[in-house]
């Protein structure tokens, strides 16, 4: 009998751990999501897309290719793909996360070459939120961002 008191007691600890965990999760989870809204509203209050566009129709004629990238839609898309077996989970909630929430936009188009202008928007441990145009820390200002896509385009055509 003792050895069945035992499981009961188990379970009820394993119940309790269990339910802990998956507060602990969910608490993660909207952190996350407030995260990636600071993200997207960066995107959008400076415009990205749009300063793109221009760059794209007025310096190259609308011959540039357009691409944006935001790493936790091609997650959840990766999750579908792999569904995970039914069960219970049990893995480290503090384990790292392997890669940083991030916004990435670039604009390609040949020119005796492919040339490319990347912009980069994200949040690390380290540096909290940054900005990036190709590699290079800018500040969260548009007229900052406008000037360095016009200095990244002068030096993809060593201008």
């Amino acid at each position: 009998m003792a050895w069945r008191d035992t499981l009961t007691d188990l379970r009820n600890e394993l119940a309790d751990t269990r339910a802990q965990r998956l507060r602990q999760s969910k608490a993660e989870d909207a952190e996350a999501e407030r995260a990636r809204g600071v993200l997207s509203q960066l995107v959008d209050s400076l415009q990205i897309p749009q300063l793109l566009t221009e760059l794209n129709e007025i310096l190259l004629e609308g011959k540039g290719n357009l691409e944006t990238f935001i790493s936790w839609e091609e997650e959840d898309g990766e999750d579908e793909d792999n569904e995970p077996e039914k069960g219970f989970n049990l893995v480290s909630l503090n384990e790292e996360q392997e890669e940083l929430d991030e916004i990435y936009m670039s604009l390609t188009w040949e020119e005796n070459d492919e040339r490319t202008i990347e912009i980069e928007v994200g949040n690390s441990e380290d540096e909290g939120l940054y900005l990036m145009v190709n590699g290079v820390s800018i500040r969260h200002e548009q007229a900052a961002l406008e000037q360095a896509l016009v200095v990244a385009f002068r030096e993809e055509l060593d201008l």
